[in-house]
């Protein structure tokens, strides 16, 4: 089942309406696939991933596949979340938008969230929802080199992790200077990853690990399309640092640290050698 924009744009309280309380499910998850982007020209480089979820299946359960755009987002939070929609308006990135209503999304409705770069291989999602226990209501992937992914979750409509995940963002929205750390640690995988690590329940989570999520389950395309010149800075450090010296997760994760606390040192030495040749 596809889900036109116009109808969402007409009646933008669609979705929640009495019509769409009853998608089917399959072991607690609705079954819907939510993706994003910021219009309707999706780039042809991820068509072909995208019409793996457009056509994919649980079993013989339809997937109904919804399609946002950032203006049907907006209307969405606007609607449904009014209380946070000065925050969300404030992001200075529309990429932290994008992180923060992937979370609402799955919290209203369940389903599966899926970045366009990620294709999903065949009987992928039954393989993954037989997987859950009767407890788990919360998939999370786990990525390389650490840490929680954000670009693919599966979640049970109004499931307490998704409800805590939501419930920090206020709190943890703040600038830390560098662009890719600012949205990383504000709303991307970091924030996701330590929100994983403190939530008190991990019964409830099944977590696929790397080698299932990164090749066995799904195929994945070239995709961040957000990443600024800093992000692409430090990623060519990494893959550098990486592919030539045989070193420890530990030591590449200290490295990405301190490159990091250096920038912000360094910045604010250069504040307040402003602010003393101002006084």
């Amino acid at each position: 089942m596809y889900v036109t924009r116009s109808s969402l744009i007409e009646d933008p309280g669609l979705l929640i309406s009495h019509k769409w309380k009853n998608f089917s499910t399959y072991k607690g998850i609705p079954m819907i696939v939510h993706q994003t982007w910021k219009d309707r020209n999706v780039p042809e480089v991820w068509w072909a991933a995208q019409k793996t979820w457009r056509i994919r299946k649980c079993g013989k359960m339809e997937i109904t596949y919804l399609f946002w755009d950032d203006l049907m987002l907006r209307k969405f939070m606007s609607d449904t979340f009014p209380w946070f929609i000065e925050t969300y308006d404030s992001y200075p990135f529309d990429i932290q938008r994008v992180d923060v209503a992937r979370y609402f999304l799955l919290y209203c409705f369940g389903g599966i969230y899926s970045d366009l770069d990620i294709a999903c291989r065949q009987n992928a999602i039954d393989k993954i929802l037989n997987s859950l226990s009767a407890s788990q209501g919360i998939v999370l992937m786990e990525t390389n080199p650490s840490g929680i992914s954000n670009d693919l979750m599966i979640a049970a409509k109004h499931h307490p992790f998704m409800g805590y995940v939501i419930s920090g963002l206020i709190s943890a929205k703040r600038n830390y200077i560098i662009p890719f750390f600012t949205v990383m640690l504000t709303t991307g995988s970091i924030y996701l990853t330590r929100k994983d690590q403190f939530y008190n329940i991990q019964s409830q989570i099944l977590h696929i690990n790397n080698s299932l999520y990164g090749h066995k389950y799904f195929v994945h395309f070239k995709g961040g399309s957000w990443h600024g010149s800093d992000a692409k800075v430090l990623w060519l450090l990494y893959t550098n640092l990486k592919n030539r010296v045989s070193v420890s997760l530990f030591f590449k994760m200290f490295f990405l640290t301190f490159l990091f606390a250096f920038t912000l040192i360094i910045v604010k030495a250069v504040k307040r050698k402003r602010r003393y040749i101002m006084g």
